[in-house]
């Protein structure tokens, strides 16, 4: 039984596979793309061979893009992406000697500096993968595509696998001497070609500029290059970022480090219409010529078909690994591809465009720590709505690590693995439409029936070969051109929108000038505009009370609605209305025509009247005084205008302002209240009183050693109140107090007015005689003291003083006093002696320093 079944299954497959065209290997053409003849619809190509007319091919930018190539962390940012990953399928019309005639214009605009290929894209009825099925790997020019389309059944039977294929990674390779030291710093984000400190980026979107082809900068999708000494390279990327590659640390004090790894390929903008193949890997750092080159990135594929049948078998467009260094730094892994699985129907499919991963970084036991590379990004998988795609396949590349080595224990050193990839759906390849044929109208409309106050749109459809397009307007005075101002725009355009179109057009013309630098210019019959006018509503009234006349001033207009804002309606031209009391009513009238209808409306306020007020915290103060002032305005306002004069600030249209009055004096204040009900003001004259502060000051002098005469010095003050130190008060003006002992008495006089007090406090001493020596007499005055203590003595002889504290510190010494004086003003307020030394004798005195 088994014998019979498999003979019918080998039957069928056998029947099956004469259907089919047996494909394997590269079955795509290639040719790179140098210019576009837009009045031929023909590109010029490096080579025509193996294109035939009525082929299709597939159109691609492979890069363009411009990058920032500045000297810090910015360095590979993209700054435009340009026409980068642009692409289409077209048709051959014909194929000429230097190029292909395409049978419909393109839908982009290309950069044939950013690398443009033509790819030829094969089509089947049914076709049968018995071989492995790949592309030719991008050379720089071409390749990096593989492209087919299947009508019926697509059966694979062996992969299909553009992995590495895509853009190159960086080649490690000494560049001249090596003059690394442990002093030396190679933390630059590019260096040119043959500059030792830093090695090759890998290859991106984005052309690598002049002086700038080494060095740890990204260059857009491309991993950078690792720097001086032996770090290791980042990996490529596609629509996520690449790793970062590895630090070389040498462990000696004077090692030469590699602290500046490779930066990981920038992640691409996503766009639905542009296509990436992988960024590569950036180059390890070498000095011995063992480092290891970045992996390339994947390809791009494209699987077009009605019904694809797989089965254990994978779609590839996976970045490549970097190989492991053996003494210099490793590569980074290269990017994942793209896969564009556009298909009616599938089973089996397997998908991978995974990222490369970096290279590991032997360092053979010896006494090393070299940088290992880091993964590559995860690539792009585009698949059709009906397909479901497994989030598997689109990982990131893993990053390499550092190992056999003496100095440190197995690592990555920083490097670091590649994003996980994209999944999106695509449905729809970008293809153009617009058949390649001369210029020509298509279609026009014979009149234009239009509404006043509409926004109208006049489109003329026409085709040819790059067009341009001039409106013309005739107002009654002949054609003349449109300018692309207000009333109009896109002059300049297949349509013509003029905004909100008036009366005065009408029978108005216009028609379309459409030139072309291939054909000669062809022009629209004339295209007549028609216009009826809208309605415009409008009204004003009377109101005496709440009784309110409305006067109807509408026009173009037929019937109106009247809707008073109280429930209450009328269709009468010119209505009366009672409103059921005061308030504010919104008043709306619809005024209608054939053409369509307008609604004005108008707030009416009916209300009560205004009566302005305030209250106030508090009317009297000593200067500066705040006062808060509270609106106590009754009726319908909305604005307050406050005048405080003499106060800050000098007026306010706040509701509750704060004032605070600096100056003393009496001041009115004012409060106007303002609203659709009319003014009302309120004046408080004389409201406010502001007085000065209180300035207490005053002397004393001592009637004997314990009686005290007080005078009172003190400004903008009625009453006053006396504290002497000892318990005792006073209320008088200048007070005479007697103290029970000698000491030292702080004195507080508080000075009052009707509406504050200010206090005062001072310190004074008591001292009940005079020490002095009994053989050498020696006065000593005034006592107290503020400025300069005067002495006097009878003696002949060399005096020695000196100045000390109650404490005993000396604070003035002289060992021959000539002088009669001693300025005292700066010492503290307190009790001092004074101490005396003479052949004849010594003495002290104390003294008060006020």
């Amino acid at each position: 039984m088994r014998l019979i079944v498999t003979l019918i299954f080998l039957t069928f497959s056998s029947v099956s596979a004469f259907c089919q065209t047996q494909i394997s290997g590269i079955i795509n053409q290639y040719a790179a793309v140098t210019a576009y003849d837009a009045c031929n619809n023909e590109f010029s190509l490096s080579s025509t061979s193996g294109f035939t007319p009525g082929m299709k091919v597939i159109i691609i930018q492979m890069q363009g893009a411009q990058i920032n190539t500045s000297n810090d962390a910015t360095f590979g940012n993209i700054t435009s992406i340009g026409q980068a990953g642009k692409y289409e399928t077209a048709e051959i019309l014909t194929v000429s000697p230097g190029g292909i005639v395409l049978k419909h214009f393109p839908v982009n605009t290309y950069d044939f500096n950013g690398k443009v290929q033509v790819v030829s894209l094969p089509e089947y009825d049914a076709a049968h993968v018995n071989g492995t099925l790949t592309c030719a790997s991008w050379n720089g020019l071409t390749g990096g595509v593989l492209a087919l389309k299947v009508s019926g059944q697509l059966i694979t039977d062996a992969n299909i696998d553009v992995s590495g294929k895509g853009f190159r990674g960086g080649i490690s390779d000494v560049a001249g001497t090596n003059n690394c030291s442990f002093i030396t710093n190679a933390n630059d984000y590019s260096y040119e070609q043959s500059n030792w400190r830093g090695a090759p980026k890998g290859e991106g979107i984005a052309l690598i500029s002049a002086n700038h082809e080494n060095g740890r900068g990204a260059q857009a999708n491309g991993g950078g290059g690792g720097n001086d000494h032996n770090s290791g390279g980042g990996g490529g990327s596609n629509l996520t970022a690449g790793g970062q590659g590895g630090e070389n640390n040498e462990p000696s004090t004077f090692g030469c480090d590699g602290a500046f790894p490779g930066r990981g390929g920038k992640a691409i903008p996503t766009a639905s219409d542009r296509i990436y193949m992988g960024g590569g890997g950036g180059a390890g750092h070498e000095n011995n010529g063992v480092g290891t080159n970045g992996g390339n990135g994947g390809g791009i594929v494209f699987i077009i078909a009605d019904e694809f049948m797989g089965s254990e078998y994978t779609i590839k467009a996976n970045g490549n690994h970097a190989a492991t260094a053996a003494g210099d730094g490793a590569g980074g892994g290269g990017g994942g591809g793209t896969i564009i699985f556009n298909v009616l129907s599938a089973s089996g499919y397997h998908f991978e465009a995974t990222g490369g991963n970096g290279g590991d970084a032997n360092n053979g036991n010896a006494d090393r720590c070299l940088g290992p590379g880091g993964g590559g990004s995860g690539g792009r998988i585009m698949a059709s709505s009906v397909i479901t795609v497994p989030p598997t396949g689109i990982s990131g590349g893993v990053a390499g690590t550092s190992l056999n080595s003496t100095a440190c224990s197995n690592s990555n050193n920083g490097a670091t693995s590649g994003t996980t990839g994209i999944i999106e759906t695509l449905d729809n390849l970008v293809s153009g439409n617009e058949p390649f044929a001369p210029t020509a109208i298509i279609d026009q409309p014979e009149v234009i029936f239009a509404c006043a106050g509409e926004n109208l749109l006049i489109a003329v459809d026409a085709e040819g070969v790059s067009l341009t397009y001039q409106w013309q307007l005739d107002d009654g005075n002949g054609f003349e051109n449109v300018p692309n101002n207000a009333p109009f725009s896109g002059a300049n355009t297949a349509s013509l929108q003029v905004n909100t179109i008036d009366a005065s057009f009408n029978n108005y013309q216009f028609r379309l000038i459409v030139s072309s630098e291939c054909f000669d210019d062809v022009v629209s019959s004339p295209i007549p505009v028609v216009v009826a006018p809208l309605p415009e509503a409008q009204f004003t009234f009377m109101a005496e009370d709440l009784t309110v006349n409305f006067e109807n001033l509408s026009t173009n207009a037929d019937t109106f609605s009247w809707n008073f804002g109280d429930s209450q309606q009328s269709a009468e031209n010119d209505p009366e209305h009672t409103f059921p009391g005061y308030g504010t009513y919104v008043v709306m009238l619809t005024a209608s025509n054939d053409c369509g209808q307008d609604i004005f409306m108008m707030e009416i306020s009916l209300l009560v009247p205004i009566v302005a007020g305030f209250n106030y915290s508090d009317a009297g103060g000593c200067a500066p005084f705040e006062v808060q002032f509270t609106n106590a305005t009754t009726g319908t306002y909305d604005q307050l205008e406050w005048n405080f004069p003499g106060g800050t600030p000098v007026s306010s249209n706040d509701e509750n302002p704060v004032v605070i009055y600096a100056t003393p004096g009496i001041y009115d204040v004012s409060l106007t209240a303002t609203g659709s009900a009319g003014e009302n003001v309120f004046t408080s004259e004389n409201l406010v009183e502001i007085l000065p502060p209180p300035t207490p000051a005053f002397t004393w002098e001592m009637l004997d050693d314990l009686t005290v005469s007080f005078t009172n010095n003190s400004q903008n003050a009625l009453n006053y109140n006396w504290v002497f130190g000892d318990g005792s008060t006073s209320t008088a003006t200048d007070p005479i107090h007697e103290y029970t002992a000698p000491g030292d008495y702080e004195v507080t006089l508080n000075a009052q007015n009707n509406y504050c007090g200010v206090s005062l406090s001072q310190g004074i001493l008591l001292v009940t005689g005079i020490e002095t020596p009994e053989l050498h007499p020696l006065n000593l005055f005034p006592n107290p003291v503020e400025h300069y203590l005067n002495l006097e003595w009878e003696f002949t002889q060399k005096i020695k003083v000196q100045i000390t504290t109650i404490q005993g510190k000396v604070i003035y010494k002289d060992d021959d006093l000539h002088n009669n004086s001693i300025d005292v003003s700066r010492l503290a307020s307190g009790l001092y002696f004074f101490k005396f030394e003479h052949e004849g004798g010594s003495g002290q005195i104390k003294f008060n320093k006020l």
